[in-house]
């Protein structure tokens, strides 16, 4: 369309008819926004067009002119918010714009080399004021832009190459007035240039630089530049590479800065190579420095195969000196067929201000097969340092199978190991394996060993196995099995041996037997059962009947009775079967564990066959208290009468007081008031 052409603009709710004068759209696009044109509005579209040549006809310049100036006296846009619940639709915001563009474009060619320049300047100012439909308080934002570029062709005659430049500047500069009167501005640079070679022979290469500023009011300000070159090879092959850096600066002091860089070669039938290098450093107004860094490179091929590989290394470096590092790499092999193998490795290092370390690693290999199987293993291994010479180390690799049907195994192992800084060291270790089947069924088994070592030579290993069976109808069956050995630095060891196997019913009900090997070889056996009570027989009764618990049944060890045992020979009191009867009721009632003849309610050492009463309650019994009546006295060693804890000399039995304290024996010392004389000589006293 050209100047005076027109438009007719119908409106469609009443039908009524609008002409406008426009340049070929009916819709205007200015920084502000789009621009509704409703029924009344008026554009006003003037174009003016100027030639002047100057020169001789073989040498001769020609400059065009052209001045377009759009008006638009007003536009309207009304916001419109429904009730979900209701369906009552109120007016939120009348937008109230009004926008002006004018331009300006000189076109010169050289007649003689066939250079072309053209310079333009667009500029447009626009307004959108904001009413609250809810408050009357109204916005206002102005947008002022201005557009400036020159545009170089050049034509070489004798090879037929063109070189293209263009050069663009567009400067943006936003006030936003709030309704409380306060003003915030933003100023925006963007500054293009691109260069274009397109060669007789199909190939052609372009350079584009763009370089954008933000500078808000607050002193926050934004960076960007950006510069891709193309290349168009005559095989159909491109190559390109992109530069980005980003810089952010807060009025806070805070600055962000990222550098991208991007290669990639593509070729006709679809293959395509690709290496992106992406690095963000971020400094906090408390000097903290933050460093991200990303490479990666992916490998596509026409029959549908990639291979990609990722690596990020994000450094972070604190205020008070801390440091945190972390280093993933990522590999990915993708098939057409829809397999994949994925290796992730992930490296994480913190180092304190104090001196601790920590180092975590982690690998995890995936593969995807296209028939729906898949196999992962995974492994991590954190190591802790601090600075008293105490470390940890945990290892964990876990590696799973998964066949297209459900079915799947599992193995997982974890490893951590202690070192305290007196020498003491602590190490587990624990293996899961689980098999699931399709029809719900699962079997796992779970080992734990962990072993301690102190600094004075003495170890205690634990080890727990663990077996779980899980049918489809919820029925499951387990079995643990824990050992505990302890060894003295004096290389005496003691074992203890706890097995539990546990039985669940699918209505609740469950079986538990435990038994307990204990270091001195007694064996005790504990059952127990949970089950749910029956359901209440009458009708519309809601009470809920709570489970019933079977009281543990405690099997006490056979153990031979003393030959000393008294034994009743009456023959009276009833026969010999109830006897025997009532025995073992009262075995299970009020059981006796050491086999002394003394039951546990009435023995002060349960377990301990050669004791039975602690008469002056010191924790040693009668039988091996040389004075039983004495909470004080439990030895007298060299038997002279006087307990060790009251006798000077427990292992002379000539002596039992040293009154002064000076080391000899009141019965040996001439002067047993006298620290410093002992014996008395003929010469004198010593």
């Amino acid at each position: 369309m050209g100047p005076g052409d027109a438009v007719a603009i119908a409106e469609t709710e009443s039908g009524a008819t609008a002409v406008a004068t426009v340049t070929g759209t009916v819709s205007l696009e200015t920084a502000a926004g789009s621009v509704a044109m409703d029924s009344g509005d008026t554009v006003a579209v003037t174009t003016t067009e100027t030639a002047e040549t100057t020169g001789t006809d073989a040498e001769s310049t020609t400059a065009t002119t052209s001045t377009v100036a759009v008006a638009v006296v007003s536009g309207s846009v009304e916001t419109e918010i429904t009730d979900p619940e209701t369906g009552a639709t109120t007016t939120q915001v009348v937008a109230e714009l009004s926008a002006t563009t004018t331009g300006t474009s000189t076109t010169v060619t050289d007649a003689e080399t066939g250079e072309t320049v053209t310079t333009s300047e667009v500029t447009t100012e626009a307004e959108v004021a904001t009413t609250s439909a809810e408050t009357g308080e109204t916005s206002t934002v102005t947008v002022a832009e201005t557009t400036s570029g020159t545009e170089t062709s050049t034509t070489n005659a004798e090879t037929g190459e063109t070189v293209t430049t263009a050069e663009v500047i567009t400067e943006t500069a936003t006030s936003t007035t709030g309704a409380d009167g306060e003003v915030v501005t933003a100023v925006a640079t963007e500054a293009t240039t691109e260069t274009t070679s397109a060669n007789t022979d199909g190939t052609s290469n372009t350079v584009a630089t763009t370089e954008t500023t933000i500078a808000a009011a607050n002193g926050s300000t934004i960076s960007a530049v950006e510069t891709e070159t193309t290349v168009a090879n005559s095989d159909g092959s491109t190559d390109t590479e992109t530069a980005t850096e980003t810089t952010v600066a807060t009025a806070e002091g805070t600055t962000q800065t990222s550098v991208v860089a991007e290669a990639s070669h593509a070729e006709a039938d679809g293959t395509a190579e690709t290496e992106a290098t992406t690095e963000t450093t971020t400094t906090g107004a408390d000097g903290t420095v933050e460093t991200a860094t990303t490479t990666e490179t992916t490998s596509a091929t026409a029959e549908g195969t990639a291979e990609t590989v990722a690596t990020t290394v994000t450094a972070t470096t604190g205020a008070d000196g801390t440091t945190e590092t972390s280093t993933v790499t990522e590999a990915t092999h993708a098939e057409a067929d829809g397999s994949a193998e994925t290796e992730t490795t992930t490296e994480t290092s913190t180092t304190g201000t104090d001196g601790t370390t920590e180092t975590s690693t982690t690998t995890e290999t995936t593969s995807a097969n296209a028939d729906g199987t898949s196999e992962t293993v995974a492994t991590t291994e954190t190591t802790t340092t601090a600075t008293d010479g105490t470390s940890q180390t945990s290892v964990t690799t876990e590696a799973t199978h998964a066949e297209a049907d459900g079915t799947a195994e599992t193995e997982t192992t974890t490893e951590t190991t202690t070192t305290g800084a007196d020498g003491t060291t602590e190490t587990s270790t624990t293996t899961e394996s689980t098999t699931s089947q399709a029809d719900g069924t699962a079997e796992t088994e779970t080992v734990t060993e962990t072993t301690t070592t102190g600094a004075d030579g003495t170890t205690e290993t634990s080890t727990t196995t663990e077996t779980t069976t899980t049918e489809a109808d919820g029925t499951a069956d387990t079995e643990a099995t824990t050992e505990t050995s302890v060894t003295g630095a004096d290389g005496t060891v003691e074992t203890e041996t706890v097995t539990e196997t546990t039985h669940a019913e699918a209505d609740g009900t469950v079986e538990t037997e435990t038994t307990t090997i204990a270091a001195d070889g007694t064996v005790e056996t504990e059952t127990s059962t949970t089950e749910l009570a029956p359901a209440p027989a009458a009708i519309g009764d809601t009470t809920v009947a709570a489970p019933t618990v079977v009281a543990p049944v405690v099997v006490a060890p056979v153990v031979e009775q003393p030959t000393s045992a008294p034994v009743d020979e009456s023959g009276g009191g009833g026969t010999g079967a109830s006897t025997e009867i009532e025995e073992e009721e009262a075995a299970e009632e009020d059981p006796d564990t050491d086999g002394d003849g003394v039951a546990d309610s009435a023995d002060a050492f349960p377990n301990d066959a050669n004791e039975t009463v602690d008469t002056d309650g010191d924790g040693t019994g009668d039988n091996a208290d040389d004075y039983p009546n004495d909470a004080d006295e439990t030895t007298d060693t060299d038997g002279d009468g006087t307990g060790d804890e009251a006798d000077a000399f427990p292992n002379d039995s000539t002596e039992t007081t040293d009154t002064d304290g000076d080391g000899v024996g009141d019965v040996a010392d001439d002067f047993p008031n006298d620290p410093d004389r002992q014996t008395e000589s003929a010469s004198g006293s010593t």
